[in-house]
């Protein structure tokens, strides 16, 4: 799964929000000759509209494993999740998109990647990103 994320102009690291996820489909490393690549699968793919995005907060799912309470992203283009960390995007995308015209493509997604990486969907439990376990430390 490809989560894509984004800070607005001027805004703090604990305000990234994710904008559009989408199924890896193919990958490419890349080699002396090419750049590698990742390519999206062409069924699932969805992105969010601003007003969607803003609801969802990167760090509401994500822990730095060195510091779980830093807010902070320093160096990488790229972050690593647990599928349990993927499948609960996933179900609040879902849920984000009730009412919409993407709502089959989020809940069958959501579906899809629950079976694919065996995460089962009625023991999720709830969101320990960075942002949450500053709440509770609190």
């Amino acid at each position: 799964l490809c989560i894509l994320t984004t800070c607005e102009p001027n805004t703090k690291e604990d305000s990234r929000i994710i904008f559009g996820v989408f199924l890896i489909g193919e990958a490419f490393k890349g080699d002396d000759y090419q750049e590698g690549y990742v390519g999206a699968n062409s069924k699932y793919k969805i992105q969010l509209s601003k007003e969607e995005a803003d609801e969802l907060l990167f760090w509401n799912y994500y822990t730095n494993s060195t510091n779980p309470h830093n807010v902070l992203w320093n160096s990488g283009s790229f972050r690593y999740f647990h599928n349990i960390q993927a499948a609960q995007i996933l179900r609040d995308i879902a849920e984000l998109k009730e009412g919409t015209k993407d709502e089959k493509l989020a809940k069958d997604f959501y579906k899809h990647y629950c079976q694919l990486n065996r995460v089962n969907e009625e023991t999720l439990g709830e969101l320990s990103g960075a942002l949450k376990q500053t709440e509770t430390a609190e």
